[in-house]
């Protein structure tokens, strides 16, 4: 048999890129090869310089499938003799599924649906790299935009700010002048919090004044630029190093190596998602710094959590605890009227930030702790759990709390834990199972106390609620699916915890 012939197309997204795809069909063999011209950055999916995927279509008597993976992409479509078909994609920026009308499919009409498919990535990608890269694409209904994988960070002037300001004060401030004295250059995590860093697409602010409100909405910043360089990258790696060291043995009691090694790992898998260690991370719902905490978080650490932290690090032998009592932290105002202090350098950001953090994760610990530890419920459903798997589970819960609040993952954790299929994935040490089903709890729950004593079930407000119940059940899956972008762009450089769901 002879060389099948390629059918040949060339398409062009009106981005100022241009892909030759070429299509072969040897025995229900796709070989598809993707030559990208430019701008990488816009259109990571399915495409990779000189690289080659391949894609095989299964046939059954009502369906066929293409399945196709890449050094970016994986995913299929499913053909169905009724006209329809369901696209589902996993790629470094976001998950897509949809559903297309087409006839019943012909190797033609694959080849035209996939190309239709890139042009809704492409124009999804482009829309989320012009705005919050952070929200839901509400519109066309294919899923949640994540971070871009790729993006020029480079100090061009204005972009600059934070390096200079960092500059201007880093000999006359103590708080900085300790910090950046601090040598963490072999810091495991320094490669992944500066690429952090540079990825994250999050929306930024800048104060006039370090006490004074946050500007609105309208005014939103430039992202600092992150230059190897540069000392934004050393204040941001020595202080999640310095909180990280004083401060893992105050969440769990463990001061081995491993142990904070492991709530490292935890901690950039929250902030990785959050902010990405930006100091002046902001979003529209007033969440702003490193840990993106909104005004009741703050209050809540204030009136509970800040005055026992203290007590800890002052009474701590660990060196970083020391170093971090002689900088004497203030505690930050709950008040919107002083928002800028939760992303101002001058406010001891972002080592006041990280603090807050660690605080309002051992409160919720705090309760898990003690639905976990209570007799009759703890010999029910933990009774053979492993003391690791225990540990797992708090660590995890309480990264998941850090955005449902104490009761918005203690109950549904409760709720769940109580239940038979709860209790068969505990006995069996099934932590990775269980958080991943938990989720679903997680929604019910946050849905239901939302509309309890609803007084206005206008179509708006529902639709609010909806929104807040899949962002609260979904947080968990997303902190754990954005680390794994990452880690497919900067690689395993560095020790991040590996024990969440994926």
């Amino acid at each position: 048999m002879g060389q099948p012939k390629p059918l040949r197309i060339q398409t062009n997204f009106n981005l100022g890129v241009a892909y030759p795809l070429l299509f072969y069909r040897p025995n229900g063999l796709f070989i598809w090869s993707i030559m990208q011209k430019a701008r990488t950055h816009i259109l990571h999916f399915l495409m990779s310089a000189a690289v080659v995927s391949v894609m095989f279509l299964h046939s059954t008597s009502n369906t066929s499938t293409l399945d196709f993976s890449s050094n970016a992409s994986e995913g299929f479509i499913t053909f169905k003799s009724d006209g329809t078909a369901s696209y589902h994609a996993d790629v470094p920026t976001f998950t897509l599924n949809s559903t297309l009308n087409i006839m019943p499919p012909t190797p033609q009409q694959v080849v035209r649906e996939a190309v239709q498919v890139q042009a809704r990535v492409a124009q999804l990608n482009s829309n989320q790299l012009a705005g919050n890269t952070k929200t839901s694409c509400a519109s066309c209904k294919l899923g949640t935009s994540q971070k871009p994988t790729v993006v020029n960070n480079t100090c061009a002037p204005g972009k600059d700010y934070i390096e200079k300001e960092i500059e201007r004060n880093k000999d006359s401030n103590k708080y900085l002048f300790d910090i950046l004295s601090i040598n963490n250059q072999s810091s495991p995590f320094r490669s992944c919090i500066k690429s952090s860093l540079s990825n994250f697409g999050a929306k930024v602010k800048q104060c006039d004044n370090p006490s004074g409100r946050l500007p609105p909405n309208s005014k939103w910043g430039i992202k600092a630029c992150v230059s190897e360089e540069g000392k934004y990258i050393d204040l941001t790696v020595n202080s999640f190093e310095l909180a990280s060291e004083c401060l893992s043995p105050y969440l769990n009691g463990q001061s081995d190596e491993k142990s904070i090694e492991k709530q490292k790992g935890a901690l950039f898998t929250l902030l990785n998602h959050e902010s990405g260690f930006h100091i002046n991370a902001v979003s529209p719902t007033g969440a702003a710094g490193i840990g993106q905490f909104i005004t009741d978080g703050i209050d809540w650490v204030n009136k509970f959590g800040w005055n026992e932290v203290q007590e800890y690090i002052g009474g701590s032998d660990r060196q970083s605890c020391k170093k971090i009592a002689d900088m004497k932290l203030n505690k930050m105002s709950s008040s919107v009227a002083n928002s800028c202090e939760r992303i101002s350098l001058s406010k001891q950001q972002p080592l006041s930030g990280l603090v807050y953090t660690f605080v309002h994760k051992k409160m919720i610990r705090k309760q898990l702790e003690k639905v976990m530890n209570a007799n009759s419920y703890g010999q029910k459903s933990l009774s053979s759990l492993s003391s690791e798997n225990k540990e797992i589970l708090l660590r995890e819960l309480s990264n998941w709390g850090h955005n449902t609040g104490s009761n918005g993952i203690t109950r549904p954790f409760e709720i769940f834990a109580s239940s038979n299929r709860g209790r068969t994935l505990l006995a069996a040490g099934d932590v990775k199972k269980f958080l991943a089903e938990l989720k679903g709890v997680v929604y019910s729950y946050t849905k239901n106390m939302l509309s309890k004593n609803l007084v206005d079930p206008s179509p708006a407000k529902l639709q609010k609620i909806e929104n807040r119940a899949k962002e609260a059940s979904g947080f968990y899956g997303n902190i754990h699916r954005d680390l794994k972008h990452l880690e497919q762009y900067v690689g395993k450089s560095c020790n991040i915890n590996a024990d969440g769901a994926q």
